[in-house]
């Protein structure tokens, strides 16, 4: 049991990792990787194929969507109320704010998500991933008009890719299948992409920085974890729906969190948390994927192919039969 244990953390870690480690030997190499133009077109063409292919292909509701997006602004609004709270009653400068406050549940929460719980864990995180992504974009255009709308424009097709699959999931009609073919291949490079930017994103950080604020990055998965822990109490989520929720919750310090700084120091202390917090999170993933595996409240889920298993697949259905029925009555 413990040898299979460890393969099955060895098989979710190993991808991640060496993709990561790829981007952060790219950069420590100082060889050409044109950060901006990949950045733009994995958030403009691969994500939107991949949210559109996770949705239509997910087998939810569109009221499943609904109240697990309620689900998990409630685990963003609490973890930024910690992250404040924190904020006022410690040392803490305002501008690390954002780097406990939200994770980066693209870059890091998609791929873990999928290689954990595979395509039906993939639909639940793309809900986070889209709802995170419109909230900092809002409060992006808020504190910066100017880097806002060019956010915006960004953001634009992944909010669109939503919108035409809640279409499809509402009619209960079924997307053309070259259209899903097309959707499928190009979302397919969203999550390596993703990755090899973090990592060469990480490798602008040095280790005399991350040690600097590794307080700060512990607080950030402590912080994560409990939002997203109270918010599937708050909404009686169990299965593949509580984990993700979870695990979404948990991941490190968002890169979002480095665009708020004005100045040259403040913008490495929290470069140097989302570093530090993305080294943890992956170094206590097999511990956090270990707890939720174990705890009968998540026990829908045990494989990263549970839905190619004949009895797992009838968990996932239960699942979402409970989603269905319940999410919207078992708020306490």
């Amino acid at each position: 049991m413990l040898r299979g244990m460890v393969e099955e953390q060895i098989f979710i870690l190993a991808p991640l990792v060496a993709i990561i480690a790829i981007g952060f030997v790219w950069r420590r190499a100082g060889l050409p990787f044109d950060h901006r133009s990949l950045t733009a077109l994995t958030l403009m063409v691969a994500v939107p194929c991949l949210v559109f292919s996770a949705l239509t292909k997910g087998q939810i509701g569109a009221l499943v969507v609904g109240n697990y997006l309620l689900a998990a602004a409630t685990a963003v609004g609490i973890s930024v109320g910690l992250a404040t709270l924190v904020s006022r009653c410690s040392s803490m400068e305002s501008t690390l704010r954002p780097a406990l406050a939200f994770g980066n549940v693209g870059n890091i929460g998609l791929p873990v998500s999928n290689a954990a719980l595979g395509a039906q864990g993939l639909t639940y995180a793309t809900i986070v991933f889209v709802l995170c992504l419109v909230l900092q974009t809002g409060a992006l255009a808020l504190t910066d008009p100017e880097g806002g709308r060019r956010r915006i424009v960004r953001a634009a097709p992944v909010a669109m890719s939503l919108g035409a699959a809640l279409i499809f999931i509402s009619s209960g009609g079924t997307p053309p299948r070259w259209l899903l073919h097309v959707c499928d291949a190009l979302g397919s490079t969203a999550m390596p992409m993703m990755l090899l930017a973090l990592g060469h994103a990480l490798g602008r950080t040095t280790s005399a920085a991350v040690l600097r604020v590794a307080h700060w990055a512990a607080l950030r998965l402590i912080i994560g974890v409990t939002a997203g822990g109270l918010a599937t109490w708050l909404f009686g989520l169990a299965g593949v729906a509580a984990a993700i929720l979870i695990l979404q919750s948990a991941t490190p310090s968002s890169v979002f969190a480095s665009l708020a700084p004005a100045n040259d120091a403040s913008r490495e202390r929290v470069a140097a948390t989302i570093a530090g917090s993305t080294v943890l999170y992956l170094a206590l993933l097999p511990v956090l994927l270990w707890w939720l595996a174990s705890d009968p409240r998540h026990g829908a889920w045990n494989s990263r192919h549970a839905a190619d298993r004949p009895a797992a697949a009838a968990l996932y259905r239960d699942d979402l039969d409970e989603r269905t029925a319940g999410m919207t009555v078992r708020v306490r």
